[in-house]
Parts: structure tokens; sequence; C-alpha cells
């Protein structure tokens, strides 16, 4: 038996079986034995919790909660100030379930918090404003 430890989720794998008797001498290759390692599925959701905008400071405080069927790494915030503008993130990795943003003069947007996994897949909020 053979067990290989090494094997990524999506990919194909190709094994054959070589003999090698006593003095040395090796068999032809057998025929391949193909296998493909089906990825994970990941299912889940965030939800946003409570976001509370602090006029004074201009600080967006979050709070979610994430229900994923895989191991979860961190979490990161993500803010689009214009339409016309793509989504970047404005935090790091985060290991819990809140952040504060500050947004400076700009208040507007659209943000959405994602879930990155130890598996390397994502699940994501729905987008939200910090009128909504």
């Amino acid at each position: 038996s053979y067990t290989d430890r090494d094997v990524k989720p999506g990919l194909q794998y190709d094994y054959y079986i070589i003999a090698t008797d006593s003095s040395g001498n090796n068999s032809l290759r057998s025929a391949a034995f193909k296998c493909t390692i089906k990825e994970k599925s990941i299912t889940g959701s965030v939800r946003i919790d409570s976001k509370n905008f602090n006029t004074k400071k201009k600080i967006l405080a979050l709070e979610w909660t994430a229900q994923i069927n895989d191991e979860v790494k961190g979490f990161v915030v993500y803010r689009q100030t214009a339409k016309e503008l793509p989504f970047k993130p404005v935090t790091g990795l985060i290991n819990n379930n809140k952040a504060d943003i500050p947004l400076g003069e700009n208040t507007g947007g659209l943000f959405f918090v994602k879930c990155y996994t130890m598996s390397g897949k994502t699940v994501q909020s729905s987008e939200f404003g910090t009128q909504d």
C-alpha cells in the first residue's frame, strides 16, 4: 500500500508501479492509476450583526457572525468609496468578529466583510453602507 500525503485538492494524479527484484532489476511500468482529489465545498455565511457610526470620531464599529464549514483563518473588511472604484481592504487579517474602521472625512461608500478559510476559500457578507 502507499499513502500520498502531499496531494492538493482539485488536481489529478497518476500513479504506477515498478517492481524491483533483489538483484536490482526493474520491471516495466504498470498501467497508470488516475485519480482526482475533490475540492472541499465551502458553505456558510458572514452576517453583519451591528454597525454603529460614531459621527464625532468618524469611526464605523462593526460586529459580525460567521458560520463556515471550514477552519477560519481570519477576516478582512473591504470598502468601496465610489461606485466607479473597486473595493479595497481597509483592515489587515482580523482574528475576531469585530473591527473599528476609521472613515476620515468621506463617510460614505459600501463595505463587506470577507472570511478567509485555512483551505484558501472565501465567504463574504452582503454589501452595506454606513447609512443602512
